[in-house]
């Protein structure tokens, strides 16, 4: 059987101590019809230079550097999609690394021309390379069946509508024809979902397999895109995107376990002290949530009131 094309894209930016090992772990891998896309987002570091060393010693390897950062991790990836000539596309963030079997066990999977993405399970890592956990840790509700094809409608409304499916695009292989970037042109742009709106552009039109054995390892250190950045924000982002769930897939109304989820965040976030009930920011929150369910703010009213008296008594 013809082995297709994989471009692999590394997408980089200031890691340096872990560059080697992703890169390694790329070229290692056992199915040969490689292409391999590295891009700098204008490091700081000595990035450029184990990449450089890299590009000296496989022609696989194409290298493309910024000169001035993008500030969004995913106009890299956009950047590196459009350079590469496979049909499937194995997104490598610079600071995760493979098994060598990561790719060969994933692709039979996408012999099926439903499915659009496919992704393996994680080992979670620290920036000494000790395991913390797995990605089985970060599921928040039902956890998707192994090895079996999952339709897009079904994976969207009883998984990725609860927590991200795909945690971390090291960990998935997808077909080329189905990315889209098209939540890159709402204001403001996504930074810390981004990735939830990119799988759902894919989900939304085709089928899903997960493949329940670890083949990634993803690192989790204070030096990614998620650091320096609040729930705050992230709530907000998430509350863009249940808007978007609310439209095309829920018929216009929410699941209650849902619009539950968000009333706890956004109480929690104010009996934190993070944001004051009459703050602008607030505000602008309280506005998404009339536009996803018109009393969510008096239920927010209601969960603050009960959880204040009951931490009274």
């Amino acid at each position: 059987m013809d082995k297709p094309l994989v471009s692999v894209i590394i997408p980089n930016y200031n890691h340096e101590p872990f560059l080697a090992k992703r890169i390694s772990s790329v070229l290692n891998q056992d199915y040969d019809n490689l292409e391999v896309i590295i891009l700098d987002d204008a490091s700081e570091d000595e990035s450029r230079q184990v990449i450089q060393n890299y590009v000296d010693k496989d022609r696989r390897i194409t290298f493309v550097a910024n000169e001035t950062n993008s500030a969004n991790t995913f106009r890299q990836w956009q950047k590196g999609i459009d350079l590469c000539s496979g049909g499937l596309i194995w997104i490598a963030e610079s600071d995760d690394w493979a098994d060598p079997k990561l790719v060969s066990e994933m692709i039979p999977f996408l012999a099926d021309p439903e499915v659009g993405v496919t992704f393996c399970a994680s080992t979670l890592v620290d920036a000494d390379n000790q395991i913390i956990g797995s990605s089985l840790d970060l599921v928040d509700g039902d956890i998707i069946p192994g090895s079996v094809k999952v339709s897009g409608k079904e994976a969207l409304m009883k998984y990725h509508a609860y927590y991200n499916l795909i945690p971390n695009a090291s960990a998935a292989i997808f077909r080329k024809e189905l990315a889209s970037f098209t939540f890159l042109d709402k204001k403001p742009v996504p930074r810390l979902v981004g990735d939830k709106f990119f799988w759902f552009n894919i989900l939304s039109k085709s089928s899903v397999v997960y493949l329940e054995k670890p083949l990634n390892n993803f690192r989790t250190h204070t030096n990614n895109v998620r650091s320096g950045t609040s729930d705050l924000d992230a709530l907000e982002e998430n509350l863009r995107f249940w808007r978007l769930l609310k439209r095309d897939i829920f018929n216009g109304n929410l699941p209650r376990d849902i619009t539950r989820r968000i009333v706890g965040w956004w109480g929690r976030l104010i009996l934190k002290g993070e944001v004051g009930v009459l703050d602008l920011h607030c505000l602008r929150i309280a506005l998404q949530c009339i536009k996803i369910e018109r009393f969510l703010p008096v239920r927010l009213m209601v969960f603050l009131i009960k959880t204040k008296l009951k931490n009274a008594g």
